[in-house]
């Protein structure tokens, strides 16, 4: 005799929850509720010569350097409007951190669609609760509470956009390609890894979208899933760093074909 296998129930959550207003709307008021302390904050560390004392932002230079252009100029235009008023500048990097917790939500619905899963509801409720732990996860709090971090909080809402545009695209609706390409040009000008972090972004996409075509009702390992998901958008990151201390401390010989470290 067979042994019949015994299907686990869980309850489902309160209807009110299924609209999507409702998310969203508690997405932003989870946030505001653990980072709303941010309003408070003063500018320490970095932000004392990168944003208070800094060429870019008094002194109008804010297009000098183009892999920080969006923040530089950020800065300077709140400093025109609003002085260096600490409130204003915290508020601005909350609600950044609020459109990126909104992007997870969007990308994620929509990505996780692709595996045909046999109770879309629960990918939805996923979707959801995702956006939700990332909106009030202490780790996040570092683009709230300081103003220099702004940086890391564009690259990453533009690199989500490219990589959410990208697989729209990739659904026969090629006006999205459009979106992608404006995400991948606004990383870039966001932060000094933006360029690859966006196009990894995208890359990771396509592949993804290819391979779960062919796999209706597709199991997914969260704990895979969860790992990749962190891993990933930090790969360009890694690159840059290795390349950029190697170049730092070691060059490279032409003449002898001998590398020299130059500590």
């Amino acid at each position: 005799m067979g042994v019949e296998k015994t299907k686990t129930f869980s309850p489902p959550l309160p209807l009110f929850l299924g609209r999507h207003s409702v998310r969203i709307l508690l997405i932003l008021l989870a946030g505001m509720v653990a980072h709303g302390h941010c309003l408070w904050s003063v500018f320490y560390l970095d932000d004392t010569w990168q944003v208070e004392n800094s060429e870019a932002v008094e002194g109008g230079q804010w297009w000098s350097d183009p892999v920080n252009l969006l923040p530089n100029a950020s800065y300077y235009f709140t400093w025109k409007f609003f002085g260096f008023s600490a409130p204003i500048f915290h508020l601005e990097n909350l609600l950044l951190h609020l459109a990126v917790a909104l992007c997870i939500y969007w990308l994620a619905r929509d990505f996780m669609a692709l595996g045909g899963a046999e109770s879309p509801e629960r990918w939805e409720d996923a979707a959801w609760l995702a956006a939700l732990l990332f909106a009030v996860h202490p780790l996040t709090s570092e683009v709230t509470n300081y103003v220099r971090a702004r940086d890391h909080g564009l690259v990453t809402l533009f690199s989500l956009l490219a990589g959410g545009c990208t697989l729209l695209a990739l659904q026969r609706r090629w006006l999205w390609a459009l979106g992608a390409l404006a995400g991948v040009v606004l990383a870039t000008i966001s932060k000094g890894p933006g360029l690859p972090q966006a196009l990894f972004n995208c890359l990771a996409i396509v592949v993804a979208f290819f391979w779960l075509r062919g796999r209706k009702g597709l199991r997914f390992s969260w704990p895979v899933v969860v790992a990749l998901g962190h891993l990933w958008p930090s790969c360009p990151a890694w690159l840059f760093t290795i390349f950029n201390t190697c170049g730092r401390y070691w060059r490279w010989n032409s003449r002898t074909g001998n590398l020299r470290c130059m500590r």
